[in-house]
C-alpha cells in the first residue's frame, strides 16, 4: 500500500484496509475513518464482490471516529492534487454521485453514495419528500450532521442528498449480498 493520503473530503489523514475475496485476489483501498469516505483507485470499485461490499460496509460502520467536517467545496485527488470532477450514476433509479480524478487515478465515495450506488439506499419518492416536508422543519445531515432546512434536496454543507432509510429493504439487501457471497464461495 502506498503512503497514507489525505481525505478528498473531510481532509483527514485516510487508513489502509484490505478487502479479500474481490475480483482478481485481495484488494488495498484507503477509507476515512471521520466521514466514511472510500477512494478507490481506477477501477477498484468493480472488483467488489458481494463478501468484500458487506466486509467494507461492517468496516466502517465499526470504526467510526469523531466526525470531521468539510473545510472547503473543493475535493483533491489525493494522488496528485488536481480537483475532482464531481460525476453522476444512477442504480435502480437512484441517482448517486462520487467524485473521479480527471487524470484517472480514481475516484472518492462518500458512505451515503456508495450505499446508494450499491443499491442498497433508495432515493426519496416525490411523496415521501412531500410527507418528510409535512413532519420536520430540519432534519440532520447522516454524513456531516449539519441541520438541513427543510424543503431540500440535500445538505448545503456537504451535498449528501436527502435519503430515507428503509430498514426493512437494506436489510433484504444485505441478506441477498450475505448469500450472494455464500454461492460465490460454493
Amino acid at each position: 500500500m502506498a503512503r497514507a493520503r489525505t481525505c478528498p473530503f473531510c481532509r483527514g489523514v485516510m487508513e489502509g484496509i484490505t478487502l479479500e475475496r474481490t475480483t482478481g485476489g485481495p484488494l488495498e483501498l484507503e477509507v476515512c475513518r471521520h466521514c466514511d469516505g472510500i477512494w478507490f483507485d481506477a477501477g477498484e470499485q468493480f472488483r467488489l464482490m458481494p463478501d468484500a461490499t458487506l466486509y467494507l460496509i461492517r468496516d466502517l460502520q465499526a470504526n467510526r471516529r469523531e466526525r470531521r467536517t468539510q473545510p472547503g467545496t473543493r475535493l483533491f485527488c489525493p494522488r496528485c492534487g488536481d480537483d475532482l470532477a464531481p460525476t453522476y450514476d444512477l442504480c435502480r433509479g437512484t441517482q448517486y454521485q462520487f467524485f473521479r480524478c480527471p487524470n484517472h487515478h480514481g475516484v472518492f465515495f462518500r458512505f451515503f453514495d456508495f450505499m446508494r450506488g450499491q443499491g442498497l439506499l433508495q432515493g426519496l419518492s416525490e411523496v415521501e419528500v412531500d410527507a418528510l416536508r409535512r413532519r420536520a422543519e430540519t432534519v440532520t445531515c447522516p454524513s456531516c450532521g449539519a441541520p438541513v432546512a427543510l424543503p431540500a434536496d440535500g445538505c448545503p454543507h456537504c451535498g449528501t442528498p436527502i435519503s430515507l432509510l428503509d430498514m426493512d429493504y437494506l436489510t433484504r439487501a444485505l441478506r441477498q449480498l450475505e448469500e450472494d457471497g455464500r454461492r460465490s464461495t460454493s
